[in-house]
């Protein structure tokens, strides 16, 4: 059989794994709204160097996790399909990735044999179809570990791989600031002291290495300081280093956080790993075969092991932060599924396990998809802004009040424009917020908080609610101002 033919139908299966969970995908919770926007207002201002949400400078992240969507949109325009259609890119680039990690560690049934478990991997079918950021970080972490795996293993390393693990860090910094190049840096400094393979200190590759990281970084910068927005890239650095370390940041969690997510995040796969560990473990107490683990699992331990520490060890702590993990688990466990055949285990046929996969792959993506469907209906903004566009309502005689930043950017991206906005001081003093241009209101506010009609009460106007629902913790209420 061509050995290409295998890779091919694994790619077309991630594919349409991609593709079913994008399939009719709501923009939900308050992180993708907020990315659609901002990545609409790319595609209608053609400024990529900073990334703006509802026209103020939005300094978290740098802007490459934005431009591949806001160049979908400004291709097939501002829809929701259009807005996640950029994880079916990047799932199937970390599957072939991390097809290429474990060929170059394990030969092609061990590569086929791990990329096959990141696609049918349950985090990894959850995590490429978010409108965010994190799947193109994922990808130029994978990317970066695949140039210093390529480039350790070989009898001579080749710059083209030391090129591509120096610029895949550098474009997960341009994703998501200093984590994304942190992680590849870390977890290959580890394995490198791990195994001793000081050829790849030769000077020759520091140098291409550091100007190859160092020029994507160095444009941008650049672009920025020409545009007079040069404090966004030390914004974008400080704020890296405080939502990792500081104890007031977001989603401040406890060190155990993660134990029960990555098990079930990583399953099937995990359960090989599991299994495999258990079996070294006790072999060293009792006469057993040989290992399971041996030197070439290195790299993926290692890199595992670095990062969920680091995990562990930071403030701030969410699921979707583990999915840098998934390729190193999926390595590990096709390396199980590699000791399997060769020690004479019985295993299904090739043509049963290629049905079974497929089967459930399809399951794990449509049981995903049904299971969140409903749940998106009523965690998303559009009914909102439908019900707000057919009243007549758009950016100009819009206003929002005490928007969230999940708010801030479905105005942008339902709206295509930046709308006015007004805090709950500036609006309960401030009557010029109700002139006669801002004739419709979309209004987000907590329970307790003042209600939007109490303060038009105030100024003698009145509210014609067209909607009044609940968001997350958070009443939503779109009204025409009379």
């Amino acid at each position: 059989m061509n050995s290409r033919r295998p890779v091919l139908l694994l790619l077309i299966f991630t594919a349409l794994m991609g593709a079913i969970g994008v399939a009719m995908s709501e923009l939900t919770g308050h992180d993708e709204p907020r990315v659609a926007g901002i990545a609409r207002a790319m595609a209608l201002t053609g400024d990529y160097a900073a990334p703006r949400l509802n026209g103020v400078l939005f300094n978290e992240y740098p802007p490459l996790g934005y431009i591949p969507t806001a160049w979908l949109i400004k291709l097939f325009g501002a829809n929701e399909t259009a807005a996640h259609a950029a994880d079916i890119i990047y799932f199937v680039g970390t599957v072939f990735l991390t097809y290429r990690i474990g060929r170059r560690l394990y030969g092609e049934r061990g590569g086929i044999a791990a990329a096959w478990m990141l696609a049918t991997m349950a985090g990894a079918v959850g995590i490429f179809k978010v409108c965010l950021v994190d799947p193109a970080l994922v990808f130029y972490i994978t990317f970066s570990i695949f140039g210093y795996a390529e480039a350790s293993r070989a009898e001579t390393p080749a710059r083209a791989h030391g090129a591509a693990f120096f610029a895949g860090m550098a474009f997960a910094f341009l994703t998501k600031g200093i984590i994304g190049f942190a992680f590849p840096a870390a977890a290959c400094a580890a394995d490198l002291l791990w195994t001793r393979r000081w050829k790849l200190l030769k000077l020759q590759y520091l140098a291409e290495g550091a100007l190859c990281f160092a020029a994507p970084i160095a444009v941008w910068m650049a672009a920025l300081e020409w545009s007079g927005d040069g404090a966004v890239w030390r914004e974008v650095i400080r704020q890296s280093v405080f939502r990792f370390s500081s104890s007031s940041a977001d989603h401040n969690n406890p060190i155990y956080y993660y134990f029960g997510p990555v098990d079930y995040l990583t399953l099937p796969a995990n359960l090989l790993v599991c299994g495999a560990c258990i079996y070294d473990t006790l072999r060293r107490f009792r006469p057993m075969g040989r290992a399971v683990f041996d030197q070439r699992a290195s790299l993926p331990a290692i890199a595992f092991i670095v990062m969920f520490g680091a995990l562990l060890a930071a403030s701030a702590k969410r699921n979707i932060y583990l999915a840098p993990l998934y390729p190193q688990v999926a390595i590990l466990a096709g390396a199980v599924w590699m000791q399997m055949i060769e020690r004479g285990v019985r295993l299904p046929s090739g043509k049963t396990l290629a049905i079974a996969i497929v089967l459930y792959g399809i399951a794990l993506g449509a049981g995903d998809r049904l299971r969140t469907r409903d749940k998106d209906r009523e965690d998303t903004y559009a009914p909102i802004f439908d019900i707000l566009k057919q009243a007549g309502g758009n950016a100009i005689n819009t206003f929002l009040y005490h928007p969230t930043e999940g708010l801030d950017g479905a105005a942008v991206f339902y709206l295509g424009a930046a709308t006015a906005r007004a805090g709950r001081e500036k609006a309960s003093e401030d009557p010029s917020m109700f002139d006669s241009h801002n004739k419709f209101v979309v209004a987000e506010m907590m329970p307790k908080d003042l209600d939007i009609t109490e303060i038009l009460r105030k100024f003698g106007k009145e509210l014609k609610e067209l909607r009044r629902t609940s968001y997350r913790q958070q009443i939503v209420v779109v009204g025409i101002i009379q």
